[in-house]
């Protein structure tokens, strides 16, 4: 699967098309680095290793977790007595 592809899931996934691509590129690269460190738990150095295919679904789900994650509790939007953020 290429990049693009993955954003296009990424997107699809989080129902949410107005995903800025380079977000979405650094969560699908975070993603990939966390199942490398899971996959290879006693190797340091996972950068020269290819990544297998059989994971690309499962990193762009991990990456819409991540995405929906961020800021204060996946929040979007936040009102406390009148304050609107």
């Amino acid at each position: 699967m290429t990049d693009a592809e993955k954003i296009a899931m990424v997107e699809n996934i989080a129902c949410d098309p107005t995903v800025d691509v380079a977000v979405a590129s650094l969560y699908l690269a975070i993603a990939k680095d966390k199942i490398l460190q899971r996959a290879y738990p006693f190797r340091s150095d996972t950068s020269s290793l290819t990544f297998p295919a059989k994971y690309d679904v499962l990193q762009c789900q991990l990456a819409v977790r991540l995405l929906h994650r961020r800021g204060i509790e996946g929040e979007k939007a936040n009102i406390d007595n009148g304050i609107h953020r």
